[in-house]
């Protein structure tokens, strides 16, 4: 099953977001902390493949030090784990950090279910090639 570690803070938008990942056939583990994540993260690279998430989607600022060594420590590992950060549409600056930090997309914040579908079919399917 394709596992997704999903942090979102705001309640109503990540149900929506893990409850249309999950009608996708998407096994997700949701979180409201940064830090809850990145330890699970941490923990996931640690124990094996079959405990290594599929992908990471966090809604979290890109300049949150759980954020960056989150992204660290998913490169640091040998593992292809895409990660998915959000930004808020009109922060360019925030944008670039999270490129430069390593995510392999940025979506919009608030997370909207559709994009968030979008961008993780796109980056499993770069990952496959």
């Amino acid at each position: 099953m394709t596992r997704i570690l999903l942090v979102e803070s705001e309640t109503q938008s990540g149900r929506g977001v893990a409850g249309t990942l999950r009608d996708d056939g998407f096994d997700v583990l949701d979180f409201r902390d940064g830090r809850d994540l990145f330890q699970r993260v941490r923990a996931a690279l640690g124990a094996g493949e079959e405990a290594t998430p599929t992908a990471v989607v966090a809604d979290v600022s890109s300049g949150a030090p759980c954020c960056g060594q989150m992204l660290r420590a998913v490169r640091d590992s040998d593992l292809p784990v895409p990660v998915i950060l959000a930004a808020p549409p009109a922060d360019r600056d925030g944008r670039a950090a999270a490129y430069r930090l390593g995510a392999d997309a940025v979506v919009d914040r608030p997370l909207d279910p559709d994009q968030v579908l979008a961008a993780l079919e796109l980056v499993l399917m770069h990952r496959a090639d």
